[in-house]
């Protein structure tokens, strides 16, 4: 089903949409600013603890 088609038959709530959509769209828009400002190492450095600090949680809810 196409984004068009949902549009159509009213399936899309649109204020739930923009409550996800704006914040989202903010948040891309912030990070790839961070991105363009950091170093490379910092990065997969700040990815390599985010990870490590989110498997437990992953590896015993899964």
């Amino acid at each position: 089903m196409s984004y068009s088609s949902c549009a159509a038959q009213g399936a899309i709530d649109w204020p739930l949409a923009a409550l996800i959509g704006v914040p989202e769209l903010a948040g891309v828009l912030v990070g790839w600013r961070v991105a363009q400002a950091l170093p490379t190492r910092v990065l997969k450095m700040a990815l390599t603890a985010a990870l490590l600090a989110l498997a437990p949680y992953l590896a015993l809810t899964a």
